[in-house]
């Protein structure tokens, strides 16, 4: 299930923090086995992807723009 987000870096303060922890327990749920995290930038998708993993569930993350 794709889960878009349509604000991109346009959030700040605790929209933003409400965005991450949508997306971290969504990954968390027990009904899901599994995730993949791609995001724009590394620190956000990092971000998701360690949430998910603190939980034990298996993730992978991809960032689409490099690190600089």
């Amino acid at each position: 299930m794709a889960i878009p987000h349509a604000y991109g870096r346009l959030q700040f303060g605790e929209d933003l923090e409400l965005f991450f922890r949508t997306l971290i327990g969504t990954g968390a749920n027990p009904n899901v086995a599994a995730a993949v995290v791609i995001g724009i930038e590394p620190g956000w998708t990092n971000r998701v992807v360690d949430g998910i993993a603190n939980t034990g569930k298996p993730v992978a993350g991809f960032a689409i723009a490099k690190k600089r």
